[in-house]
């Protein structure tokens, strides 16, 4: 489980990546409007609740409120 300001990412490969054995896991975050994609990436789906679909190097969704989204970055140094 990753924490990141009191949101968490739990499972999936983002889980399998922070326990890889030597693995950086650089976590950045950000808020955008509902429905925006933020810089440097889409965000699938759109704002949704319960969170997106963890990609390696991508962004994941921490947190919706009704007008905006929470979002985690992962920038993932693999050993």
């Amino acid at each position: 489980e990753l924490t990141v300001d009191g949101g968490h990412i739990t499972g999936g490969r983002a889980a399998g990546v922070a326990a890889m054995d030597g693995a950086i896991v650089h976590l950045q975050r950000a808020t955008i409007r509902r429905g925006d994609a933020p810089a440097g990436g889409a965000v699938p789906g759109g704002a949704v609740p319960g969170g997106f679909g963890p990609l390696l190097d991508g962004w994941y969704g921490v947190d919706v409120s009704d007008s905006t989204v929470d979002l985690a970055q992962s920038i993932v140094e693999a050993p």
